[in-house]
């Protein structure tokens, strides 16, 4: 339980999950442009959607890796020590969480189309 615990603090100290929900957000407006706006039908849909999948791993394996900050990008050890205080902060966490949820609930009601 306490290695779940501990990569699950890595994982936030690394802003993986940060990352992933950013990536998904766009991903999602990117592609709902794509196909709904340009409309986009058939095999390029079905291609887009795989441009788009395969990008999350690589998404989060460089957000795993690396760090992008005002120094520039650097290469992420692991540290025990404490987190290093994010310029952004916990209100873009909730802004991402917030910006699903909408996403979510509009798919839900049939606003947005699939």
């Amino acid at each position: 339980m306490f290695k779940i615990k501990a990569y699950i603090v890595e994982l936030a100290r690394r802003r993986v999950l940060r990352t992933g929900g950013v990536y998904l957000v766009f991903s999602w407006g990117l592609y709902q442009l794509l196909v709904a706006g340009a409309g986009v039908d058939g095999a390029p849909r079905r291609l887009i959607q795989m441009i788009l999948w395969v990008g999350l791993p690589m998404t989060l394996l460089f957000a795993w890796l690396f760090h992008v900050s005002q120094k520039g990008v650097e290469i992420v050890h692991y540290d025990t020590g404490p987190r290093p205080r994010s310029a952004v902060g916990w209100g873009f966490d909730i802004s991402i969480v917030a910006v699903l949820a909408l996403i979510f609930a509009a798919t839900l009601a049939g606003v947005v189309p699939n």
